[in-house]
């Protein structure tokens, strides 16, 4: 059974720079995955803690999912496949999301 997550789509004025994984322009580390396959792109540390409590990290198509460490990188996977139900089909939502710098917090239960 999957653990129960809160999805929260929070606006933010600037977003920390956080050391990512190196990738090629335009490349985003779930590009071309699924519901399926997202399991293939590892829940990022953030080091230290961003706002002294978001310590984790996953993007859907750039759109930064974060959450405490204590957030299970289960309730990652499914805030992403959550997101992805929601905006697959639309990408102008995702395009105005990604333009007004939106995060996707992650609560544990």
């Amino acid at each position: 059974m999957p653990s129960r997550c809160c999805i929260t789509l929070l606006q933010v004025a600037a977003l920390a720079s956080v050391g990512w994984p190196t990738l090629a322009a335009g490349e985003l580390a779930d590009q071309g995955k699924t519901a399926k396959t997202i399991t293939d792109v590892p829940v990022a540390a953030i080091d230290p803690p961003e706002k002294e409590f978001y310590a984790k990290r996953l993007d859907y198509h750039g759109l930064p999912i974060k959450g405490a460490a204590v957030v299970s990188d289960a309730a990652f996977y499914e805030a992403w496949r959550r997101i992805d139900r929601l905006l697959r089909n639309d990408p102008v939502i995702l395009a105005n999301l990604l333009a007004a710098r939106s995060e996707v917090a992650v609560a544990a239960i």
